[in-house]
């Protein structure tokens, strides 16, 4: 029996690779978290330090891309790609932040993992008809996220009624004033978590165009430090009272540099190891291996974070993470990209 080791070890490679990006992406949920429940940043901080930082290490990271898997750059669809990802992920990183900055990343990472199902129902629309894993991934996904959403429901109306985890509800008046701002927050990290999600259906289309057509180190490099010069100009709304992580001690400035050297790191290294797997082995299992973010991020505020209810949030993650694989064999995302090539 005969193997192909030079594509054997590619894959693994890949794998290897994709594993570390789920496990470095998690961990910037986390570190972000924690930065926002300590004050050690402000939220313009945050996003200014891990884009800036981020883009330095992308930028460092070009002549790695260029020496693997090189492609023919297709400077027309590439800028163009870079421009519309860069402005929908100013938009998405935001949303991101506010919903971090409002509840625990266990009930809203689930809810920005839902991009993939978004894409294949806006390819739907285009007249791309999903394929059989499809429409059985968006099953799972919508029963997974339907289930996730509903842990604060107070009767069976509310539980069967779809959007009632977007409202405040029924019995609202009736709770304790720390129970109210309590659902006000999640109401509003969750509205947070769909527009980020809503708005990632453009991110992740042309994301996969600038891999496509360009070297990922020098387009995902000029996206993130636009982002980092976004943020540097306009000054995020200050948070409200009732929003967490209103320290009052101002941490020192060691522990600043640290958390936004940190928040960098792990933001540039997911880009590029995520790339480097589709790089490497474009095959659509390391797609599919790329959503364990969701139960990994679920595990992980549980365990450094400490969120009460991220335990009995895991199961559905899972099923919402069995939904999100299924969808990464779907062709969907792959022809939107194909079209927006062509009518180039």
């Amino acid at each position: 029996m005969f193997f192909d080791l030079q594509g054997d070890f590619m894959e693994f490679l890949a794998i290897v690779f994709v594993c570390l990006g789920v496990v470095v992406l998690s961990l910037h949920a986390i570190v972000q978290k924690k930065a926002l429940t300590a004050s050690v940043l402000s939220g313009n901080q945050i996003l200014i330090s891990q884009h800036l930082f981020g883009a330095v290490l992308l930028f460092i990271s070009v002549p790695f891309f260029f020496r693997l898997a090189p492609v023919t750059e297709h400077s027309r669809i590439f800028w163009f790609a870079v421009a519309i990802t860069t402005i929908a992920n100013i938009a998405i990183q935001y949303a991101i932040l506010r919903s971090r900055m409002l509840a625990d990343v266990s009930l809203t990472a689930p809810i920005q993992a839902l991009t993939p199902g978004l894409v294949t129902l806006a390819a739907f629309s285009l007249g791309e008809f999903p394929s059989r894993q499809g429409i059985v991934g968006i099953i799972l996904m919508s029963l997974g996220t339907y289930i996730h959403c509903r842990e604060n429901a107070t009767s069976l109306r509310e539980y069967f009624n779809p959007f009632s985890h977007l409202f405040l509800p029924r019995n609202f008046t009736v709770l304790h004033s720390l129970e109210q701002q309590k659902r006000v927050r999640e109401r509003n990290a969750l509205r947070w978590a769909y527009g980020s999600a809503i708005l990632g259906t453009v991110g992740l289309v042309f994301d996969g165009l600038v891999s496509r057509n360009g070297n990922v180190g020098k387009g995902f490099g000029v996206e993130n430090l636009l982002i980092a010069l976004v943020f540097f100009a306009i000054p995020l709304q200050k948070k409200k009272p009732s929003e967490i992580g209103e320290g009052t001690a101002l941490p020192s400035l060691v522990r600043r540099y640290k958390f936004a050297f940190l928040l960098g790191l792990l933001f540039g290294l997911h880009v590029i190891f995520f790339m480097t797997a589709f790089r490497v082995a474009p095959v659509a299992y390391i797609g599919s291996l790329k959503r364990l973010t969701i139960v990994v991020t679920v595990i992980l505020s549980a365990w450094l974070l400490g969120e009460k209810k991220a335990k009995q949030r895991l199961w559905p993650s899972f099923v919402i993470t069995a939904g999100a694989v299924l969808l990464a064999f779907d062709p969907s995302t792959a022809k939107i990209m194909e079209s927006i090539e062509k009518a180039f």
